[in-house]
């Protein structure tokens, strides 16, 4: 997990990409309550990168004719809860549907859902070992694998082989893993169908379940 303050951090990096990349054509604002404190409140890493790239991508870009993009993230206090609101002034969902142009589905909530319950499942996954204090998590897929051209460099800035991605991804994740004690690395399956990324993490404490409702 990381501190809220990190991931929106991380999350400000990635829209003023994104803000460069489509040449300023949206507006960003972030605005925190200060009852929040936002030090201490602990969240996946990158948990809003695929709802923001979702407002982006799906909401703001195929508006973009009609007025000038905005982007906001609010953050605030309610009760014993801290509610994260990301909210844009695009086309809105039905419109989007009605884009036949628009033919990449989007996947940003189904994405979240599931990273947040691999998350409250992992106690019971057979992915998960402890070693020496440490917990080590693997994730696995049958893809393409990792080429072996960027397999040396594999974490560093800007290191792709997509047209679509920015590079930062494991970039941002080894950092984030390292801050906090940890190690990532990746290597191709045996099989010779894709790939199995590991990262460890110090085992400190237990950390709560999380829930997602998408209004």
């Amino acid at each position: 997990l990381v501190t809220l303050n990190e991931e929106l951090q991380i999350t400000k990096l990635n829209i003023e990409l994104e803000q460069l990349r489509f040449e300023n054509k949206f507006q960003f604002e972030v605005d925190v309550n200060d009852e929040v404190n936002v030090s201490k409140v602990l969240i996946p890493p990158l948990i809003f990168q695929p709802i923001v790239e979702n407002a982006i991508w799906h909401g703001l870009l195929p508006a973009n004719k009609l007025r000038t993009g905005k982007l906001s993230i609010m953050v605030n206090s309610i009760k014993d809860f801290v509610e994260i609101v990301i909210e844009d002034n695009g086309v809105g969902r039905s419109d989007e549907k009605r884009d036949v142009s628009n033919l990449k589905e989007s996947k940003g909530i189904d994405i979240t859902k599931q990273r947040i319950q691999n998350l409250n499942n992992l106690s019971d996954s057979d992915n998960k070992e402890e070693l020496n204090g440490n917990v080590i998590v693997s994730v696995k897929d049958n893809g393409t694998g990792i080429d072996p051209e960027i397999m040396p460099k594999l974490f560093s800035k800007f290191v792709t082989k997509s047209f679509s991605g920015t590079g930062l991804g494991l970039y941002i994740s080894k950092n984030i893993i390292e801050a906090h004690g940890g190690k990532i690395w990746a290597g191709n399956n045996n099989d010779g169908n894709g790939a199995t990324f590991y990262f460890s993490l110090p085992i400190s404490g237990t950390a709560g379940l999380i829930n997602i409702s998408p209004q």
